[in-house]
């Protein structure tokens, strides 16, 4: 079974910690080891990679413990992912709410689904076509991950689309030949991240044949193998 928890480590925690700046992430922190946890956000990474700004507000208490030294657990969540990761506060900047924090040597990614998203490796890796109505025609779109229990595609030309809840067909061909024609509903709709202009839509499949489901599990732990031996590379 694959483990529902990755370690990442260099780039790869400022680029967590630079997209919870920019989309303003709520951070938990919990200071010392004593709950309950506070609120903060990231103000800023520093180009050094080693420190990280954050700001404190509303909690006096919370901004008073957080004194240099202090050990801190911390944990935030973007979209399905969640990650979390223990440091120390360095020092007070730019006024008593500011705090540089020590940028751990890894964090924990944790992904809080039932089912474990897996991003393909490349675009050529998966086709997917949707249909949402009997006599439309299937639309290809963009697929930003897949799990055995769904998919979220994106897309910025869905002119009409359907309602949370809405039956799907959709045809998932990977680059091995596989084709599998399921059936799912809408979940979830949302913007994409900025820039983009499309929108992302999250599909739940229905009953999947067995035959299916493991041509799927197939895949999804090929694109694992395959992403685990660009990490090592690098």
């Amino acid at each position: 079974m694959e483990s529902d928890r990755n370690i990442l480590r260099g780039s790869r925690i400022i680029d967590v910690l630079k997209r919870a700046a920019a989309e303003l992430i709520d951070l938990q922190i919990v200071v010392n080891e004593n709950p309950p946890p506070g609120i903060t956000r990231v103000n800023e990474v520093y180009p050094d990679g080693k420190r990280v700004d954050v700001y404190v507000f509303g909690i006096p208490e919370l901004d008073a413990s957080m004194e240099p030294g202090a050990p801190l657990q911390i944990s935030l969540a973007i979209n399905y992912l969640g990650y979390c990761f223990r440091t120390t506060s360095k020092r007070g900047t730019r006024g008593i709410r500011y705090h540089s924090l020590e940028i751990p040597p890894f964090i924990q990614e944790i992904q809080r689904r039932a089912h474990y998203r897996v991003a393909p490796p490349s675009a050529d890796a998966v086709k997917t076509l949707v249909r949402f109505h009997p006599d439309d025609e299937l639309i290809p779109v963009e697929t930003v991950n897949v799990s055995l229990g769904g998919v979220l595609i994106q897309d910025c030309e869905l002119v009409s689309l359907p309602e949370v809840d809405h039956p799907v067909q959709l045809v998932l061909q990977s680059d091995e030949g596989h084709r599998l024609h399921l059936f799912g509903r809408i979940r979830h709709v949302a913007p994409a991240p900025s820039p983009s202009d499309d929108l992302r839509i999250g599909l739940e499949f229905e009953t999947v044949r067995p035959r299916d489901e493991s041509d799927l599990g197939h895949l999804l732990a090929r694109w694992q193998r395959e992403q685990r031996r660009v990490r090592t590379r690098t």
